[in-house]
């Protein structure tokens, strides 16, 4: 056994006919999330039984359903462009390391957008970002939220930058930039730092590198009480309708 799995990896599900009731392969709390994956089997399984399985299932959440189509196209174009430049990184990345990294995965690409994003300088204490001290083995930045992820809920490459290692840890912490550095003679140059940000996020993150601490209460209010529903369903439904593959 342990030699077919060197060989062949870990041994896949074999994939479903058509979905199952939800509680048979799901453990949910949630009640909303449950109704809402036993209409997706409903509608599921009636295309599946008339037209076979699908070639793709896309997941998408409810509040961009209700996007204007022209909006819709502008964000898929979006993400056609992100996923552009997440091959460029993964090719960059195992140039740099002359093939020591492979086969970079998602956490590698990302890394290597942010220090493109921050011109390869730590936007908190300005230091130089090599790539050995990136992707070393025993790296010297962390990747981090710039406004702390148990309060935004938000963990996209939106709310990301990179910090040295002490820096982060020992000082910034689990606060936002304002509650850390506001007032301090290291604010303006941090602002004159992320100024600097380049890609599509930039403005973003220098808006949130200036959110006061009242503004972020008002998200933690908005983000566990709109959010947390529609992602755990989103990311429970797509594992649900991955069964048929």
């Amino acid at each position: 056994a342990s030699v077919r799995k060197q060989l062949y990896g870990e041994e896949r599900p074999r994939a479903v006919r058509s979905l199952p009731a939800v509680h048979r392969v799901v453990t949910v709390r949630n009640p909303a999330v449950e109704r809402a994956l036993t209409e997706l089997r409903k509608v599921v399984n009636a295309i599946v039984r008339q037209h076979g399985r699908p070639g793709r299932i896309r997941i998408e959440l409810a509040r961009d359903l209700k996007r204007p189509r022209q909006e819709r196209k502008e964000i898929a174009a979006a993400m056609a462009a992100n996923r552009r430049a997440r091959e460029e990184a993964a090719r960059k990345v195992i140039a740099e390391s002359a093939g020591r990294i492979s086969r970079p995965g998602p956490r590698d690409i990302e890394k290597w957008l942010l220090a493109d994003e921050c011109h390869w300088e730590c936007p908190y204490t300005g230091k130089p970002i090599s790539f050995a001290a990136l992707f070393g083995d025993h790296p010297q930045f962390d990747v981090e939220h710039i406004i702390p992820l148990h309060r935004s809920l938000d963990d996209s490459f939106a709310n990301k930058t990179l910090c040295e290692l002490a820096e982060n840890r020992e000082h910034k912490r689990n606060r936002t930039p304002w509650e850390a550095y506001h007032g301090t003679d290291r604010w303006d140059d941090i602002i004159a730092q992320v100024r600097n940000f380049q890609g599509r996020f930039a403005k973003v993150k220098l808006s949130l590198f200036q959110t006061p601490p009242d503004e972020i209460n008002s998200l933690d209010d908005f983000a566990s009480q709109q959010l947390t529903d529609t992602r755990y369903a989103a990311r429970v439904a797509t594992r649900y309708v991955g069964l048929l593959y």
